[in-house]
Order: structure tokens, then sequence, then C-alpha cells
């Protein structure tokens, strides 16, 4: 019996993590970011606030023994935001830190996905260029990925300020901000000038029925909190990690305020094609500019960071060809200001979203501390980078050991000092050395299989040649090892 979305992690998959992460040492060793690790429990409250809906719901949450609301880490920039905070930064000058660790969600890659998977990134805070430092962060991921044999990427932009200020001139609520996708499944409904019942169920979704966020709305704010919280008092229902009720009825209940006030059809359709719009950079960014006077709404500043960006990532020497601009992409996590991207590959055959990451130039002040900062970072979900790189990895397999270069077999009267003797020789000497009880058969071993007699001689059979002679200890000291790639000293260590 195993646990859905937990891996065992065995001899292939550890190599395959100390592959990737090989990549990811190398990138934040090159270009001088600090590694850090923060801790895997951490207080829930700015997950549940800034990371998002998407991340919220798919979080592992409890209580410790104080009645604090707690949870398993389900990303990892907000940790090493608060843990640079511990440090007593203030933002002044500029600080580089990479890490890497498990995260984790449930249902991150729907049925049969993985809830516990390692993210390694890297995160830049504080003053400096900004173009430079999202050029920096996007050839980063980019690195990290070509390191781990990731060849035929793809990568696509968006900007937060231009959703928002299409909302802005739409007259959408703050809480719907977010989501792109569900602006524009709404277009249709937006052109008859208000919101359909079906488009307010839809962003409901199946947290409520229709029905009940009107009856909240009549209460009001204050007695409908009243009247949930007994609700939840009498079932016995103990909420965990959720947002305080105040706020989940003011959420509901915005739903049914929401009005969108009249645009001609023409705008509408901007709007639709705008929101669908995926263009390399020249083709896309005229575009955007033609939409934002059409539509009436500013591009302008955008779009020259979206130029002087792209000019130094083209300075960065990364492939132009392979980046598109997408107005209707944002990210799920909430906390993003600015720029957004994603790189993807195909896995399995099918496109995987590999590394993401952006602009959040607003989470320092709000995780408190008095500290100010931009800040612009991203991640690689590591399980999918590898399946992408070699799909054979996670195939199911033994927890057999490795192909050893040489197997000492001693039976059951063999001397166990002769065998420790011969055994530590061989270690000292360099070569992957194991045990056996009797003869596993000719190439089990890659370099050769040693028997101990009762009279205390040593056969050796070559198992290249299947040549068997006699050695002895010292004869197997000087014996020299096959050639073989190593772990390097960023990857020894680590657990996935």
């Amino acid at each position: 019996m195993s646990l859905s979305g937990f891996l065992d992690y065995n001899e292939p998959l550890i190599d395959a993590v100390h592959r990737v992460l090989r990549a990811v040492r190398g990138t934040l060793r090159n270009y001088d970011y600090a590694l850090l690790e923060p801790p895997v429990i951490d207080f829930a409250d700015a997950f549940i606030e800034r990371s998002g809906e998407a991340i919220r719901e798919r979080m592992y949450l409890f209580e410790d023994e104080a009645g604090q609301n707690l949870c398993l880490r389900p990303e990892m920039t907000i940790p090493v935001s608060r843990a640079l905070l511990r440090t007593g930064w203030r933002g002044e000058d500029a600080a580089r830190i990479g890490y890497s660790g498990p995260v984790f969600r449930r249902d991150v890659d729907g049925p049969g996905g993985f809830k516990q998977f390692l993210q390694a990134g890297a995160e830049c805070f504080g003053p400096g260029p900004r173009a430079y430092n999202e050029a920096e962060i996007v050839a980063m991921a980019i690195s990290m990925l070509q390191g781990s044999g990731i060849k035929a990427a793809r990568v696509r932009f968006g900007d937060v300020r231009l959703i928002s200020r299409l909302m802005d001139r739409i007259g959408l609520p703050s809480h719907a901000r977010r989501d792109a996708n569900w602006l524009s499944g709404q277009i249709a409904a937006w052109r008859n000038h208000a919101l359909t019942e079906r488009g307010i169920e839809q962003q409901a979704g199946a947290r409520a029925d229709l029905e009940f966020i009107r009856i909240l709305k009549d209460l009001g704010t204050e007695r409908a909190t009243a009247l949930i919280s007994r609700f939840l008092q009498i079932s016995g229902i103990s909420v965990v990690g959720a947002r305080p009720l105040e706020a989940i009825v003011e959420r509901l209940t915005a739903q049914l305020s929401a009005t969108i006030p009249p645009l001609p059809d023409a705008i509408w359709e901007e709007i639709s094609a705008l929101l669908a719009l995926k263009a390399p950079a020249k083709e896309a960014l005229g575009r955007i500019a033609q939409a934002g006077a059409s539509i009436g709404f500013e591009t302008a500043d955008i779009l020259h960071d979206f130029r002087h960006r792209f000019d130094v990532m083209g300075a960065a020497g990364l492939d132009l060809d392979t980046m598109t601009i997408e107005p209707g992409f944002l990210r799920a996590i909430e906390y993003y200001t600015g720029f957004v991207f994603e790189v993807a590959a195909e896995a399995d055959g099918q496109p995987a979203q590999l590394a993401g990451g952006g602009r959040y130039d607003a989470l320092m002040s709000q995780l408190g501390g008095g500290v100010s900062s931009p800040a612009v970072g991203f991640a690689l979900h590591t399980e999918r980078v590898m399946r992408a790189a070699d799909p054979s990895v996670f195939a199911k397999g033994s927890l057999a050991h490795g192909h050893p270069d040489v197997i000492v077999v001693a039976g059951p009267d063999a001397d166990s000092m002769q065998c420790m003797q011969a055994l530590q020789h061989l270690r000292q000497a360099g070569f992957r050395s194991s045990i056996a009880h009797r003869d596993p058969g000719p190439k089990q071993a890659a370099h050769a299989t040693l028997f101990l007699e009762n009279n205390g001689t040593i056969r050796q059979r070559d198992e290249r040649s299947g040549a068997v002679t006699s050695v002895t200890l010292d004869e197997l000291s000087r014996m020299a090892p096959p050639a073989r790639p190593s772990l390097g000293a960023e990857a020894r260590g680590q657990r996935p």
C-alpha cells in the first residue's frame, strides 16, 4: 500500500535528483547566490493571505500544541523571504538567495501527481537595475534547465499590471483581479453588460450554492459571519488555516455585488482578442499598444519594460525566438505585482511547466518587519524536470543495490577478518564493492568477482575476460578502479 502522490526515491531517482541539483548549485555559484533551506514547517498565515486560492486550497494544515496554525510549506518564496528578514536585513543592499528543498501540495498535478516534490530556485531582493535583475532570473532558470538535460524549452511572459489595468477599465471587483482565465470565460456574459447567474456560479465554484450566497448578502457581513461561526460551533467543525470568516463572507457576497459598466461590442472584441494573444515579442508588443489605445488603458510603461527586458536577455545570449508574450497569462500565486514567466518543455509527450516566477515587490512589506523592497525570483519543479529529461527514471524498480565494481563472495565459513580486509582494500582503492554469500554469476560485477577460500587464498574472476587467477591483499590495493562521474561537492549529502 502506498500514498498517492508520494514517491519512494530509489537509486535511479536519487541520481536524477543529484543531476538536477548539480545544475542548480552550479548556476547559483556562477551567479554568486547564497544557499539556504528554511524549515519545512512554517506559519500558515502568510501562505493563506498572500499566495492565493490555488495554493491555499492545497496546503497541508495543522495546529501545534499552542493552537498556532502551521503548515508543511507549499512553496519556497515566502519562507526564503521570512528567513532573510530574520537576519535583520533592511533592504539597503541587494540580497541574492538560492534554495532547494521539499514542498508539499495536495493534488498539485491532479490525480496521480506529485504531492511532495523538490523545489529549487533563486530570489533577488533589494535595489538594482530592474531589467537586469529580471533578465538574470530568467537566464538562471534556463541555465538550470539546460544543465539538467532540458534542451527544447519555451518561455512565455505576462504582466500582472496589464491585467490589473484592464480590469480597472472594465470595473471588475478586486477579488477577481488575479483570475485571467475566469475573466476570459466571462467575455460573452459581459457583452450583455451584467454578470449572468451562470457566470456567478462559475466564480463561486463548488464552495457555495448561489442561493446561500444571496442569504449571506441579505444578512450583511456581521450577521452572516456570526451565523457561519455558530453553525461551525454546533457542527463541531474546527477551521484550521482558513481565511478569517469575515473575509470569506465578503469574498462570497462581492460576487453578487459585481457590476460591469456597459461597453461597446467593439471594445469587448478587443478585450477578448487581447487575452487570447500569444505571439513573439515584436508582434505582441505592437498589438498590446494598439489594444490599450482602443480599450482605453495605459500600456506605455509596461511595453517599455518588456522591450528593455528583452534587450537585456538578448545580451545574456538567450534565444528570443523561443519566447512569447501572452497578455492573458498570469501565474496562480497572488503576490506577483509585475512581470511573470513560465518555462515549459515536453514531458512524457505532454507539455509541462518546469519553471516559473516573476516580480513581487509588495511581499516583503506584507510579511511585516517594516521592510519594503523590490524582489524577483523563480522556482523549478524538480520532479517535472527529471521526467522531461529522462522519463525512464520513474519506472518502478526494486530497492536492490546498484551494479558494483567488485563482489566478494564469502560463504558462512569464511574468515570475517579476511573478508573485511579484502573489502577495505578495495574500497580504499576506489572500487564500489559489496559482499555476497554465494556466487551471483558472471557479469554481475563490472570489474571482478573475488572468492575467499577457507585456506586464506583469494581467487579473482575477471568479469571482462572470464579468466580466474589468484591474488593477494597487496595486489588488490594496487588495482586501478574504473573512472566514473563524481556526484560533486554540490550534490553530496542532498536528499530528495
